[in-house]
């Protein structure tokens, strides 16, 4: 609801909404059933804008949510069983303060404002040990985690005509604090591949003990100027500067040129030609930054993975009560940062050209490219020495592999893996764009897209120590430069709207598309380094590829008058109306090798696993 308090002086706004949902979720092994979820949220907003005077005005904003759900993202799907479920909340709220100034074209907005919130937290449904068998089953879980977060932001924008010169300039600065609280008390033993088998012994165990309650913070910083220049007639120059800091890297020098040119080349709409270049920084994860201080060697909890047969290995299916001793088991895993720590950052250039053909009728063509760099991967220092296998099935034991490490002890600790954060990755994409726009009268739009793209990169990097691991430690770079992991090399995208009898207006989106990268792995530890990401033989980083993708959504909407003020929108839509699978992720374990398993590129149940199923949505807007 919102209308005046005050006239022409004081508004209110305040809203109020509630969802509720349950969903089943498809659990596709050992055996085919489904968990019903259960999620629910709610959210409400109170708003009050004020006039001071013809030149200042006062926004006020006041919000919050919060939401609980025991399968978010369909956590219990696929081979992962309901015992290893989890109850996941997130809560927040906030207000926000801004004050502008408009005289004679020169603006000023302030902004002030605070937000608490919870981005995570989560209790086991029921808990208990792990059980992993990969692309089999997952049972068990039984961490409780929460992070409570508080945010202060202050920042200003400026903007005024000089002349010819349209100039903004403006700055922000973010301070965020963190409290951070997490225990497992039980631990995860972690199989070979497939159903059990009679007397199969697990691959490894793993547990983390202590009690985790930590405080850390950062703050962040960024100030900008840029400069729209009319330097002839129909061609337009914008250059600019932008200057990032974050607290938690050693980067202090994030300055990052910008210039954009805009050229109507006839002066009459026809053929226009822009291009455009800069220097562009990304953030460091709070997340791993995170991880240094629960995972490092003076961590308030300890982590350690003991390969099977190794001292200290408990009897399945117990956790142990104290932290494994001995030369073997009693060894640490930890998640160190580099010498430094920098921000990535990307050169993205851009040129394009667009030409009207006819009444209503425009082509273009435009070529991106950007080269981002100091990307973060994991380099664990403390590998085994390099295997170099000739035949499938050859397989090194933990024990083997732990002899050849070259720290027994690093920083005081004995320690397995040492996994160190480093900036040494890069990207390249480079992409053509071909596009046309028609418009047949007031009945009939079209446009579509083709993009042909190159995409390459050194490692897909998520912040764990396992991610972005090189499938042998022999050859840490050109060996694992491969395709990335969403890249497309053909995409189609069009839509087009149709004006029907009976005042019907139809609307169609289509997508059409490659096939996402898929990285086969054997689903052994091979090496023996703890990584399960060994390759067979011949067959590199997303060397293969899964099923092409298409989507079409439709929409069928017509308005009805039902008073001289007052209509009403009757539309119907669908998502994905051949209902179509179109997988993000498939089953990726190829086997040894050389014929594949007959689960490999078997689809993964789950919505984070595919995009949307068919979906159905009726409407009805009162427009007034």
């Amino acid at each position: 609801m919102g209308g005046p308090l005050r006239k022409d002086r004081t508004w209110l706004f305040a809203d109020f909404e509630r969802g509720y949902q349950q969903r089943g979720s498809l659990i596709q092994s050992p055996s085919v059933s489904f968990f019903d979820g259960i999620s629910a949220d709610y959210a409400a907003l109170v708003r009050v804008d004020h006039k001071l005077d013809d030149r200042n005005s006062l926004t006020w904003r006041l919000n919050g949510n919060h939401f609980a759900g025991n399968d978010v993202n369909d956590r219990i799907a696929g081979f992962t069983q309901p015992s290893a479920g989890r109850e996941a909340k997130t809560q927040a709220w906030g207000s926000q303060l801004s004050e502008r100034f408009n005289r004679n074209g020169f603006l000023n907005e302030l902004r002030l404002s605070f937000v608490d919130y919870f981005p995570d937290s989560a209790f086991p449904l029921a808990s208990s040990v792990s059980v992993v068998r990969p692309n089999y089953s997952t049972t068990g879980y039984s961490t409780v985690n929460w992070v409570h977060v508080n945010s202060y932001d202050a920042g200003d924008t400026v903007a005024f005509a000089v002349g010819r010169q349209q100039i903004r300039f403006g700055g922000e600065f973010v301070r965020q604090t963190a409290k951070d609280y997490s225990y497992t008390p039980f631990g995860t033993y972690t199989f070979a591949p497939g159903p059990p088998l009679a007397g199969q012994p697990p691959v490894n165990y793993s547990q983390t003990f202590g009690t985790q309650n930590l405080a850390y913070d950062q703050t962040e910083f960024n100030a900008f100027f840029s400069d729209e220049i009319r330097l002839a007639r129909g061609l337009t120059a914008t250059v600019g500067l932008r200057y990032e800091y974050q607290s938690i890297t050693d980067s202090r020098a994030n300055l990052g040129p910008r210039l954009g040119l805009a050229w109507d080349v006839g002066g009459n709409g026809k053929t226009i030609i822009r291009a455009g270049g800069g220097v562009l920084y990304d953030q460091q994860f709070l997340y791993v930054t995170r991880r240094f201080f629960t995972s490092g060697a003076n961590a308030p909890t300890q982590s350690f993975t003991i390969p099977y047969g190794a001292a200290g290995f408990p009897a399945f299916p117990n956790s142990l009560l104290v932290p494994p001793t001995g030369a073997s088991a009693g060894k640490l895993n930890l998640y160190l940062p580099g010498k430094n720590i920098w921000n990535p950052y990307s050169l993205q250039f851009s040129v394009g050209v667009e030409r009207a053909l006819g009444h209503d009728f425009v082509i273009s063509v435009d070529g991106q490219h950007s080269h981002t760099l100091r990307q973060p991967r994991v380099n664990d220092i403390n590998h085994p020495t390099p295997v170099f296998r000739t035949a499938p099935g050859q397989v090194r034991s933990g024990a083997v592999a732990d002899a050849s490490r070259p720290f027994a002890v690093y920083l005081g600790v004995p320690v397995r893996d040492v996994a160190v954060i480093e900036n040494s990755a890069s990207s390249i994409y480079d992409a053509l764009d071909f596009g046309v726009r028609k418009r047949l009268g007031p009945r009939f739009q079209l446009a579509a897209h083709y993009v042909l793209a190159s995409s390459a990169s050194y490692s897909m990097f998520y912040a764990d120590a396992n991610s972005g691991i090189p499938n042998e430690w022999n050859n840490w770079g050109s060996a694992e430069r491969a395709p990335s992991d969403f890249y497309q090399r053909q995409r189609f995208s069009g839509n087009a709207y149709l004006h029907l009898p009976l005042k019907l207006d139809l609307g169609l989106a289509a997508i059409a598309a490659s096939g996402l990268p898929v990285n086969p792995i054997t689903g052994t530890d091979n090496n023996g380094d703890t990584y399960t990401v060994d390759r067979p033989i011949g067959l590199g980083r997303n060397s293969l590829r899964g099923p092409g993708q298409f989507n079409l959504d439709t929409s069928v909407s017509r308005r009805v008058r039902l008073h001289e003020a007052l209509q009403a929108e009757l539309r119907f839509e669908t998502t994905n109306i051949l209902n179509r699978n179109n997988y993000i992720t498939v089953n990726n374990v190829f086997g040894e090798g050389p014929r594949q398993l007959t689960t490999f590129l078997n689809p993964i149940a789950g919505i984070a696993n595919t995009d949307p199923s068919r979906q159905l949505r009726f409407a009805v807007r009162l427009l007034f």
